[in-house]
């Protein structure tokens, strides 16, 4: 799991970044109401949850399903092994599936070969869960180098970082996390979250209210970067 930050990556470099590998359509069908959202019209935002699934991602996809919002989780490969009818259930209701790799490792420290390794397991384990191809990746700490962006290529992954940090990782406080992002969110943001801690689960609704009520609406990262 994310128990330490290697470093926060400034918005400009996050976004450019996340730009890096072709293109892909999203995993699974938007939810109605997001589906036709243009984002070069509307006040567009991405909510994005990493580490996951745990038991109460459960609950995250309640709150979801609650405020009719999309989302795009970037899952560890062996609680997704875990946990597949939670997969199921994020593309049944609308929302993307990305890979996180199988253990949260470090891919910068890995040989190609056991990079390659890694990442294969997890899609392997989200295959089995939403029946799709895994086509997005959010690299563990946001590290990357050349080895990496030369296997995302190979595996026909396009890279996703963010835009906002508001590091739930480090502050388990549910009032700080909503603060941490409502302060840093604009247009066109992707924000980072993390929902195995319950802080975070528990900022959630707060965070969704607040940002609808300021004009934002909610999209998967692939809507967002396909048409912002």
């Amino acid at each position: 799991m994310e128990n330490v930050r290697l470093f926060v990556i400034p918005m400009a470099a996050a976004l450019a970044l996340s730009l890096v590998t072709p293109a892909a359509s999203a995993i699974a069908a938007p939810v109605p109401s997001a589906k036709k959202v243009d984002c070069k019209k509307a006040k567009c935002v991405a909510l994005t949850m990493d580490d996951g699934p745990v038991a109460g991602t459960a609950q995250v996809l309640d709150t979801l399903k609650k405020y009719d919002v999309p989302a795009t989780f970037f899952v560890v490969g062996k609680n997704a092994a875990a946990r597949p009818k939670l997969l199921a259930r994020m593309v049944r209701e609308g929302h993307e599936v990305g890979s996180h790799s199988w253990d949260h490792a470090q891919l910068t420290k890995l040989s190609r070969a056991a990079m390659l390794k890694n990442l294969k397991r997890a899609d392997k384990a989200i295959r089995k869960g939403t029946g799709k191809r895994v086509k997005l990746l959010r690299p563990p700490y946001g590290s990357n180098d050349a080895n990496v962006k030369s296997v995302e290529k190979s595996m026909g992954y396009r890279q996703v970082l963010w835009t906002v940090d508001p590091l739930d990782w480090k502050y388990r406080n549910t009032k700080t996390v909503v603060r941490n992002v409502l302060k840093a969110t604009r247009r066109n943001s992707i924000i980072l979250t993390h929902d195995i801690h319950a802080t975070t689960r528990a900022a959630y609704p707060k965070i969704i209210k607040s940002l609808k009520k300021k004009g934002y609406t909610f999209v998967t990262v692939s809507q967002l970067l396909r048409t912002r």
